[in-house]
């Protein structure tokens, strides 16, 4: 009797050991159907921009972590899941399984003061999601990039063209041309092109490379 309960409790434990561990295989798929897209490419300094996420399925619980450039953004919101921020670093936290989620949106705002062109990137990571039974789990743990730059609006150039006495035609004349930008783009070769159609109008044409 008692090699008989020997035997029925091995049976138990091996079955418990082995079991669990090919339904935990089991219960994870890749979420191919996630798509992630920002709101714009281009950010003007104080202006927002959204990281879009969606699932493309009912998820009861998720973890995002987003790095950006806190040298050139500011963590703003989220759509639903709850928030952290520690240096460069926002980490989103979702557990609902009575109202699922398809999508969060994240947005960050640039910061004011930026006088230069800035490329920069979104570093996406998402684990820990779950449809709301977690009878499936879902994985996605390589970090998605998202390229993003922050630049100023720039100001157009103004002409300013100096000369003394009339223009007549197949004459030369001395003429002083410059261009100004309260903040204009840096060019390392500026080439002027200026057709003259009448002494009192110009046309200018600016090729910059």
């Amino acid at each position: 009797m008692r090699k008989i309960f020997k035997a029925i409790l091995f049976v138990t434990i091996l079955y418990s050991l082995i079991f669990p561990l090919s339904s935990y295989a089991e219960v994870y798929e890749d979420l191919d159907t996630l798509d992630i897209t920002l709101s714009k490419d281009v950010v003007n300094p104080g202006e927002d921009v959204t990281i879009n996420i969606n699932f493309g399925k009912l998820l009861g619980s998720y973890d995002i972590n987003i790095d950006f450039d806190d040298a050139l953004f500011d963590y703003k919101s989220t759509s639903t899941g709850t928030a952290g921020v520690s240096g460069s670093m926002v980490s989103i936290s979702f557990f609902d399984t009575l109202n699922p989620a398809t999508a969060e949106n994240v947005t960050f705002t640039a910061k004011s003061g930026i006088t230069t062109s800035n490329p920069t990137q979104f570093l996406i990571t998402l684990t820990g999601m779950a449809n709301p039974d977690d009878t499936v789990r879902f994985n996605d743990t390589v970090p998605i990039i998202k390229d993003v730059v922050v630049e100023p609006a720039y100001v157009n150039y103004e002409i300013f063209v100096e000369y003394s006495g009339p223009i007549v035609k197949d004459e030369e004349k001395a003429i002083d041309v410059r261009i100004k930008s309260s903040m204009g783009r840096y060019y390392d070769h500026l080439r002027l092109i200026a057709e003259v159609k009448t002494p009192a109008r110009c046309h200018y044409a600016i090729i910059r490379n």
